[in-house]
């Protein structure tokens, strides 16, 4: 499979919102049991099936923002696709859903937040080349994720990517002062994705809850945090924010911050 794998059929007409906003100004979705048999295929991770289910269904309901965002989900997170192919194919998707949404075809919140965070992991995707960052793809992702910081204030995810997209800059050869603005930025995000993980609240839809422990073990090893790691600030923040945790957490292997 990989990188030759076929797009999903219909998808060119998938990417054209409706002409016109949707009369009660909400998505009109497919109903429950319709959409059922794409969720259970996504969540099987039989992702060629849920594309060609939510393929169909976007066809069907030219006014469903959430069919959209089902169907750019399975593409993006699809294993047999090359990741760069995954985003490419999945943006046009996510954005035909936006247009949706602006235009008075409002995606409930579950949808809204996965639509949001995911064009933004998808955008930061592309955003890594061999050479660095693409500074316009970052800056697309960090805008996507500023939105979703004023919907979903709770998430401590929002502001951890911001954080990646924050370090992500800082490595796209900015001007010295422009690059360490970048990293301050990227601390304060991440000193804030511990601090919203830390008060134990979060939107209750979330697919994935990740814990104070597990943001922490992931800033470790991904890419975009090389300039937060190297930063004297970095074990800092995670010392302070253990310190500050009403739950005790326990690093793995007992590792100190």
């Amino acid at each position: 499979m990989g990188c030759s794998k076929s797009a999903p059929s219909g998808s060119e007409q998938i990417s054209a919102p409706a002409s016109k906003a949707c009369p009660a100004g909400y998505s009109v979705d497919p109903p429950r049991g319709v959409l059922e048999p794409g969720v259970r295929a996504f969540r099987d991770r039989e992702y060629e099936r849920a594309q060609a289910e939510f393929s169909a269904l976007s066809q069907r309901y030219p006014e469903s923002a959430t069919a959209r965002v089902w169907l750019a989900d399975a593409i993006l997170f699809d294993k047999a696709l090359d990741g760069r192919v995954a985003a490419e194919r999945s943006l046009p998707i996510y954005d035909a859903a936006g247009a949706l949404h602006d235009a008075g075809c409002k995606l409930p919140r579950r949808p809204r937040y996965y639509h949001l965070m995911d064009a933004a992991y998808a955008r930061l995707r592309l955003a890594q080349g061999p050479g660095g960052y693409d500074a316009g793809e970052v800056g697309r992702a960090l805008g996507l994720l500023e939105v979703a910081m004023h919907e979903f204030p709770t998430s401590a995810e929002v502001p951890y990517t911001e954080a990646r997209g924050r370090c992500a800059l800082a490595q796209s050869v900015p001007p010295p002062a422009d690059r360490a603005a970048a990293i301050t930025e990227c601390q304060h995000k991440f000193a804030d994705a511990l601090r919203l993980a830390g008060q134990l609240q979060r939107p209750r839809f979330l697919r994935t809850h990740r814990s104070m422990q597990d943001w922490i073990v992931r800033s470790r090893t991904q890419s975009e945090f090389d300039p937060l790691r190297e930063s004297p600030e970095y074990p800092q923040i995670v010392a302070e924010a253990l310190e500050s945790s009403p739950l005790p957490i326990a690093l793995p292997g007992g590792e100190a911050p």
